[in-house]
């Protein structure tokens, strides 16, 4: 869910969000790009690019756990909070091949592609409770 000018909006909604202001930005760009823009589209079209920012973060996050974890509990992703469970130097392309793992595995729950029980045994110290 983003919560969005007072409505919280589900990912069928912020798709149909991020399309419509990528369709107003890619109008207002040409427009800016022909000399054509007023201030007011030029105020618009910056709007429009960081909502599309955060909408198309949120989505992405939605159902990519490893992105999701990067992205608001890791000192790159969410610098200045001292309680990120990612230290500074581990970014997601230097995720452990365990999380990497064990993350597309609950991806596959959350999207439906798994449907059977999972059981997986980890030693202690790997993380698991943190990203479950």
């Amino acid at each position: 869910m983003a919560f969005i000018e007072g409505k919280w909006l589900a990912r069928e909604q912020r798709q149909a969000r991020i399309d419509l202001l990528t369709e107003r930005a890619r109008k207002l760009k040409a427009l800016y790009e022909l000399g054509k823009a007023t201030e007011a589209h030029v105020e618009l079209l910056m709007a429009d690019a960081a909502e599309l920012k955060k909408l198309k973060r949120i989505q992405r996050a939605e159902h990519d756990l490893l992105y999701f974890m990067h992205e608001y509990f890791s000192d790159e992703g969410n610098p200045g909070n001292p309680d990120n469970l990612i230290p500074a130097g581990v970014t997601i392309d230097k995720a452990a091949d365990f999380h990497q793992t064990l993350c597309s595995l609950l991806d596959e729950i959350t999207t439906g592609k798994q449907r059977t029980n999972v059981a997986w045994s980890v030693g202690r110290g790997h993380a698991k409770t943190a990203y479950l």
